[in-house]
């Protein structure tokens, strides 16, 4: 017959183990996740007449998740992380990003894209938040 005492003892420790691996996982390896958006204000502007460089603020869930996926998608957490446009740019759209999170947290990213589609970030970011803007000029 089996000793219950050391099948016990073998539970307890694969338990023990599991544990410790989850915790490991929620202190080292999840805490990449940003928190959520509570408030964008944007801005933006270029070299041409009349364009509208007003600060507009985004508080809609949905559009603040919008760019929240556009944040994850190329890990963005800071200015550092976005690549910078070419030099000597001149007539792209300059973009602010002023984030606030639910957490009391604040980014702001500046952002300059010069057209070209390849920049990733900077151009899906960059239109992304010219829609906003044109939506927003509506009103």
């Amino acid at each position: 017959m089996r000793d219950p005492i050391r099948f016990i003892k073998w539970a307890v420790t694969i338990v023990a183990i599991a544990l410790a691996v989850l915790f490991v996982y929620q202190v080292f390896v999840k805490p990449s996740a940003r928190p959520a958006l509570e408030e964008l204000t944007f801005s933006q502007s270029q070299a041409v007449p009349d364009f509208d460089d007003g600060s507009y603020r985004i508080t809609e869930p949905g559009s603040l998740q919008e760019l929240s996926d556009l944040l994850e998608r190329d890990g963005i957490r800071s200015q550092s992380d976005i690549a910078e446009g070419e030099p000597g740019c001149t007539g792209g759209v300059s973009t602010t990003l002023d984030l606030e999170f639910v957490d009391g947290n604040e980014e702001n990213l500046e952002l300059y894209d010069c057209g070209d589609p390849g920049d990733g970030f900077i151009a899906d970011a960059t239109a992304l938040v010219s829609d906003w803007r044109d939506d927003e000029g509506k009103n």
